[in-house]
């Protein structure tokens, strides 16, 4: 018996896929299923995960079929940590050895529930580690948007296309310099420019 392959078409029929919160919700009222209610549950392993035509799918990578037309190549990497958050911005297909060299798990003392994010007298403090050292990546009113500094100063770490980011976006602002890691002053006009594009394609 050929099993079929859940296509981007099918997927985009039966589910409505909302790229700045993560969440699915059914198009379709089906049994006591109904239509534009939020579909899928949390797992114990933190992932949601949505049965569709009978079959279970972890719903990250629902979401790359949904808006790339394929299954991711990888594995999924939520780049903050945040297994339940399916925000288009915060997945990347990766492999999965660097998925887990990634170590993306949130330490036990961590308050915030967020990677690279602490408390503190002003706010919510946003760091990242770089060869060893510390970076400041600023204070922010709410652990959220200290989260959009780690992520952004992250994917900036790591030379990354930007999720949402056009490449003349990207040639203007994130690959301005060849060097721009070398001096923390750089580092922080990147993390800037790239925050603020993020939170502009989010809102």
């Amino acid at each position: 018996m050929t099993t079929q392959i859940l296509s981007q078409s099918r997927l985009q029929e039966l589910l409505q896929y909302n790229e700045e919160t993560g969440i699915f919700t059914w198009r379709i009222h089906a049994g006591n299923r109904l239509s534009n209610s939020i579909a899928g549950s949390l797992c114990k392993r933190g992932y949601f995960d949505i049965s569709v035509d009978g079959k279970n799918y972890r719903a990250h990578r629902l979401a790359w079929l949904y808006v790339h037309g394929h299954f991711p190549i990888g594995v999924i990497d939520h780049i903050n940590g945040i297994k339940s958050d399916n925000r288009l911005v915060n997945l990347r297909d990766v492999t999965n050895a660097k998925n887990l060299l990634s170590f993306r798990k949130v330490s036990s003392n961590n308050t915030s529930g967020f990677l690279g994010v602490s408390k503190n007298h002003d706010g919510w403090r946003a760091e990242i580690n770089v060869n060893v050292q510390k970076i400041n990546l600023g204070t922010y009113p709410t652990k959220e948007e200290a989260s959009i500094a780690y992520v952004a100063a992250k994917l900036f770490n790591e030379k990354k296309h930007w999720v949402g980011l056009t490449d003349e976006e990207i040639d203007q602002g994130l690959l301005r310099s060849n060097h721009a890691l070398q001096t923390a002053g750089a580092w922080r006009d990147g993390v800037e420019w790239a925050t603020k594009q993020l939170k502009e394609k989010n809102t």
